[in-house]
């Protein structure tokens, strides 16, 4: 009885033993909550701090693209480039000229140079309305002559707005049509076209015209030859199929580019070269006008407006290691 008796009354203590680990086990679980809710609440807060920061940067003009970060695929207007270099995301070391690459087909591209020119031309009218209230409305004799001068002198006014918009045009719409034939394979995946050329002047026009016919018409014609090859090598007869594809494309999109390549760059050297000649201010290096005009914005902006925008720019960073790793 007394061993029946110590066996029972020791039960109750070997089930309070057995009973520690489940207790250690469930006070661990609700530490892991907690910590898993402390996780989930942080992420919580810095969502929201991204979408406030994302509102708030709603506001800012960011302006075009005119920098390139060297080896990433991250292109900043002159404001975003100051912000990341003075936060020290970057030097300006690490920044590159970034070259405005076009349309992406030459539909788009030739609608929106005619669009370009038509609502140019509409403005260039709508001038002579405005002129006539104003001469209307001025009090007195001189002040209507000097209006009338003002307006002469601008030679993006009147007439000669006009004049310039559709002398302007065909090398808008040759120019834009060229870019989007030469972007045009990007579209299905042509890892093969080339940078688009720079444009300063009519030396640099004439060079891109004839790099742009000249190889146009070689990427084009052997094309037909090393895309399928190419093709065959990463994916068998399936990805040389595909890479034929890409050749009968290229032979046709590579070559047209080339041909509008002739009289679009020369004729955008030509309007490079008159406009620059022609300017009331001095020209500088484009880069260090970029500097100069991202320093003058990031002078007048808000700490606020700061902020989000260099959030804005690690979030893009941090996008762009994510689909690289």
């Amino acid at each position: 009885m007394s061993t029946i008796a110590s066996s029972e009354s020791a039960r109750p203590g070997m089930k309070q033993k057995n009973e520690e680990p489940a207790n250690k086990d469930n006070t661990q679980a609700d530490e892991n909550a907690h910590l898993l809710s402390q996780e989930e609440a942080d992420l919580a807060f810095e969502r929201d701090e991204m979408v406030h920061h994302m509102s708030a940067d709603s506001h800012v003009i960011r302006g075009s693209k005119v920098w390139k970060v060297k080896g990433m695929n991250l292109k900043l207007s002159a404001l975003e480039g100051t912000v990341a270099v003075k936060n020290g995301v970057f030097t300006y070391e690490d920044l590159e000229e970034h070259v405005d690459e076009g349309p992406a087909d030459p539909l788009s591209g030739g609608l929106s140079a005619v669009f370009g020119a038509v609502g140019t031309v509409a403005q260039r009218v709508g001038d002579y309305p405005l002129l006539l209230a104003k001469v209307l409305e001025a009090k007195e004799d001189g002040q209507a002559e000097h209006e009338i001068a003002e307006f002469a002198k601008d030679s993006g006014k009147g007439v000669t707005g006009i004049g310039g918009a559709v002398l302007k045009a065909p090398m808008d719409i040759t120019h834009n049509m060229s870019r989007g034939f030469h972007n045009l394979p990007k579209m299905y995946g042509d890892e093969t076209v080339r940078p688009i050329e720079k444009v300063t002047d009519v030396q640099s026009g004439l060079e891109a015209a004839g790099k742009s016919f000249g190889l146009g018409l070689w990427d084009g014609v052997s094309g037909l030859v090393t895309q399928p090859m190419k093709g065959a090598q990463e994916g068998g007869w399936m990805g040389g199929l595909v890479g034929f594809g890409k050749g009968v494309g290229g032979a046709v999109f590579k070559p047209a580019a080339g041909v509008l390549g002739i009289p679009g760059y020369a004729f955008k050297g030509i309007y490079e070269e008159v406009r620059t000649t022609h300017s009331a201010a001095p020209q500088k290096d484009v880069a260090e006008a970029q500097m100069v005009q991202g320093f003058k914005e990031w002078e007048g902006l808000a700490a606020e407006d700061c902020k989000s925008i260099l959030l804005r720019i690690k979030r893009e960073i941090e996008d762009m290691e994510t689909m690289e790793g």
